[in-house]
C-alpha cells in the first residue's frame, strides 16, 4: 500500500491475557483499470494480507473500505474480547469512529432476512496466463432487505466488495473474484439469526462458464416467489 491517507494502533485483549496487536490503515481511493474504483485496506492482526475494495465510484469504495474494517473490529467483540488503544492502553470506543445514523436520521425499517450464496473464484496468473481449473468460495451471506430485488442488488453489491487481489507463495498474482449469485433465500422466520455457511470448491473456468453456472435472476427462490 501506498502512504495511507489514515492509520489507527489497536491492541485485541484475549480474557486470557493474550495480547495482538492490530495496524489498521486505509488508502486513498484509485481509479480501477475495470472502470470501478479500489481503496487499499489493511487490518493487520485481523486479515492475512491488504485488500483492495471496490466501489462504483471513490465514495463508495471508501464506504465500503469502512464497513470492512469495522466488520473486523465488531469480529473482535463478538468473540469476546477486548479493543484498547495501543498507545495508552485506553479502551477503543468503537461506536465514537462508526456510529449509526442519528441527528433526527433513522434507518429505514426493513422487512426481512434474507440469504445469497455467492460464487467467488481464485484466478491464478501463471506467466501472464489464467490458470484454467480454479479453486473456487460458495460464500453464505445473510443480511436485512425491504423485498426481494432489494435484496438482489445488496447480494451483488457486498460480493463485488469482496474482491481483492494478492501474490501466492510462488509470487503468482492471485485475483478473488465475484462471479455471481447463486441463491437467493428469504430467511424469517424459520431461520436463527447465525446460520451462516461457506464451501471452497474447484470448478473448471467459472468466469468463463458463468451463463450455465449462474441460474437466472427470476429462478432465484425470493425473485420467483415475489417474497
Amino acid at each position: 500500500m501506498d502512504a495511507p491517507v489514515a492509520s489507527l494502533k489497536l491492541v485485541e485483549v484475549a480474557p486470557s491475557g493474550t495480547r495482538t496487536p492490530i495496524h489498521v490503515e486505509i488508502g486513498c481511493p484509485r481509479p480501477d483499470r475495470r472502470g470501478s474504483w479500489a481503496c487499499a485496506i489493511r487490518v493487520a492482526g485481523l486479515d492475512s494480507k491488504p485488500r483492495d475494495i471496490y466501489g462504483e465510484d471513490s465514495l463508495q469504495a471508501l464506504c465500503l473500505g469502512l464497513r470492512f474494517v469495522r466488520t473486523h473490529l465488531e469480529g473482535v467483540l463478538e468473540r469476546g474480547n477486548r479493543l484498547v488503544v495501543a498507545d495508552d492502553g485506553s479502551a477503543f470506543p468503537l461506536e465514537a469512529y462508526f456510529e449509526e445514523l442519528s441527528n433526527g436520521i433513522t434507518r429505514k425499517k426493513q422487512s426481512g432476512r434474507y440469504a445469497a450464496k455467492l460464487l467467488f473464484q481464485f484466478r491464478v496468473m501463471v506467466e501472464g496466463s489464467p490458470d484454467v481449473r480454479r479453486t473456487c468460495e460458495e460464500r453464505i451471506i445473510t443480511f436485512s432487505a425491504t423485498h426481494g430485488q432489494a435484496a438482489l442488488r445488496e447480494a451483488k453489491r457486498r460480493g463485488r466488495a469482496a474482491q481483492h487481489r494478492y501474490k501466492n507463495n510462488q509470487g503468482n498474482p492471485v485475483h478473488f473474484e465475484f462471479v455471481g449469485v447463486l441463491e437467493l433465500l428469504r430467511l424469517d422466520p424459520a431461520c436463527e439469526a447465525d446460520e451462516v455457511w461457506y464451501e471452497l470448491k474447484e470448478r473448471v473456468r467459472p468466469m468463463e462458464r458463468r451463463a450455465s453456472i449462474i441460474p437466472p435472476e427470476n429462478q432465484l427462490s425470493v425473485i420467483r416467489n415475489h417474497d
